[in-house]
């Protein structure tokens, strides 16, 4: 009997230090985009996930595969560890093969309220068992924007509820960049938050009002080239159709140099006057009733 207990405890040992040892050779990677984020804008982290093991990594509600999972944790600015939550999971299922690899994208804020502005800290810890791989540790800024237009219109079947429409404007990898976000008055709710594209602050942006709650914006994208966006916050991609339109003083330049260029070119093609001979005008005098040349 004890024999049989000592072959099971090693059974196991060998077990969990084979898990072990495929979890320490489970390598994740996790990025963002950009190292600012705008309050209320989504925070998508790229995971990737490599198991060069010898056998699968599965997370399932199977049995067998429960204490597998992925996990984002995130530090506010103060390094304290904010808890993630227990109702959610961050990623439901996933298979990967031995010798192979499998990316997803997490939006931490659909998991953790990042609204006060500041620096976070984010890293990602696979378990698979009881061994764990983490990620390096990323720091993120979360900030308000620099709001450059503001408009608010009644919401569609509410006597009494407002949206407010604004325009933020930030700058990050080497580019500016125009948003728009979307309150909920008198609640303070988040109704919307789109990125619009890239912006040059030459021309004041200006938001219109279209049916259905729908917003239309239009910005200044380079020196002659405006942008017109329809955003409707009802489906699951609220940045709706966009079109590229041209300013009118970049046509009234355009019609000039190109008259201009016309001109220029006219006159290089003229032939040049002759000096020669026969340039010479030829008038008849008469003196002495002689008709002379001149």
């Amino acid at each position: 009997m004890i024999k049989a207990i000592n072959i099971l405890l090693v059974l196991a040992a060998t077990v969990t230090a084979a898990q072990a040892q495929q979890t320490a050779g489970l390598k994740v990677e996790a990025s963002l985009e950009f190292t600012e984020y705008i309050v209320y804008e989504a925070i998508p982290i790229t995971v990737t996930i490599s198991n060069p093991g010898s056998s699968a990594f599965i997370i399932d509600d199977y049995g067998a595969y429960t204490q597998n999972w992925v996990t984002v944790y995130v530090r506010d600015r103060r390094g304290n560890l904010i808890l993630p939550p227990k109702d959610k999971k961050f990623v439901d299922t996933l298979s990967i093969k031995s010798g192979e690899s499998q990316t997803v994208t997490i939006r931490v804020n659909d998991f953790y309220n990042m609204e006060d502005q500041g620096r976070y800290q984010i890293s990602v810890v696979v378990n698979r068992g009881e061994a764990q791989a983490a990620s390096r540790l990323i720091s993120i800024s979360v900030v308000s924007g620099i709001k450059v237009g503001s408009a608010t219109r009644v919401k569609e079947g509410y006597d009494n509820v407002t949206l407010e429409h604004t325009l933020l404007y930030w700058a990050r990898g080497g580019k500016e960049h125009l948003f728009l976000r979307v309150i909920e008055q008198p609640s303070g709710n988040l109704f919307g938050f789109a990125h619009l594209g890239n912006i040059v602050r030459i021309a004041q942006p200006k938001i219109e009002f279209g049916p259905n709650n729908t917003a239309i914006v239009t910005h200044q994208t380079s020196r002659d080239k405006f942008l017109r966006t329809t955003v409707d916050f009802s489906k699951d991609s609220p940045v709706g159709d966009q079109q590229n339109m041209v300013s009118a003083d970049a046509v009234r330049e355009e019609i000039v140099t190109r008259h201009v260029t016309r001109q220029i070119g006219e006159k290089a093609n003229e032939q040049p006057e002759k000096r020669g001979f026969f340039s010479k005008r030829t008038r008849r005098v008469k003196a002495g009733g002689d008709t002379k040349k001149e």
